[in-house]
């Protein structure tokens, strides 16, 4: 397969601020702004941003016999490899793709895994319907890194979801904190059939049986009509608001709930 490289300058040079990133300083961020949970910085913040073309997939991939052969592979063709801590499986990454990442700071007792992927599907959610976009989640069988908490929009994934906690130090050993990252991939544009077969050849590779079929996916160029800076326009700004009206309700919630333990 020969070298394909996604253009960014359609979007670099827009109107949009949102920054690409490489995909290794992209995740640091997010672990950055985990870890200013865990050591008290913050209560709670959001993470909006675009990558540069690459397939991330965890750590434990690397043990794979094939691994090393695969990852030279796809550096040749234009696709650097990236491990992460967490777990899950393959996403690829590109400009076309909007990573969303939410922090926050919980009592353990009080959340639960569902809680923490509705805290982000929900604006997510919330953003589309203001562009007349119907979405709801739940699994979508044959869809990249599948899970629960796929956004999906007629039975189609357009967002992948996944979470990390990390446990913040106390004297109390009853009433424990958590500090939770809660991180959505958002389908902006394709090419989506190119997406998948780089994906797919990544599996044949390393010898992992899954299949990502091509008709499991939706784009937001494909409901809205648009492309490059006039999606750009037209999407981020809801989504902006959106996780901005998240951050408000979430500071508002923790206010009320200081006011009535004292």
């Amino acid at each position: 397969m020969k070298q394909t490289q996604f253009s960014t300058a359609k979007l670099k040079d827009g109107v949009s601020d949102i920054p690409i990133l490489n995909a290794k300083i992209g995740l640091d961020l997010e672990l950055n702004l985990l870890q200013s949970v865990v050591d008290g910085e913050t209560h709670a913040d959001f993470l909006i941003w675009r990558c540069e073309q690459s397939l991330v997939v965890p750590k434990s991939f690397s043990h794979k016999a094939n691994f090393k052969l695969t990852q030279k592979y796809f550096n040749y063709i234009g696709w650097p490899i990236v491990l992460r801590e967490t777990g899950g499986d393959l996403t690829p990454q590109y400009p076309g793709m909007l990573n969303v990442a939410i922090v926050f700071r919980s009592a353990k007792k009080a959340v639960s895994i569902r809680d923490s992927y509705l805290e982000i599907c929900q604006p997510i959610i919330h953003a589309l319907s203001r562009l007349g976009i119907n979405a709801s989640y739940g699994s979508i069988n044959g869809a990249f890194c599948n899970g629960d908490y796929n956004v999906t929009v007629n039975n189609k994934k357009i967002a992948g979801t996944a979470q990390r906690w990390r446990q913040i130090k106390s004297v109390d050993s009853v009433n424990q904190d958590v500090a939770i990252l809660v991180q959505a991939a958002i389908l902006t544009e394709g090419p989506l059939t190119y997406l998948w077969q780089i994906c797919n050849e990544f599996y044949q590779r390393n010898d992992i049986n899954y299949f990502i079929e091509e008709d499991k996916h939706i784009a937001l160029n494909e409901i809205l009509k648009e492309s490059g800076i006039a999606l750009a326009k037209k999407i981020e700004p809801q989504i902006i608001d959106s996780m901005e009206d998240w951050l408000d309700s979430y500071k508002q919630k923790t206010s009320t709930t200081l006011n009535n333990n004292h």
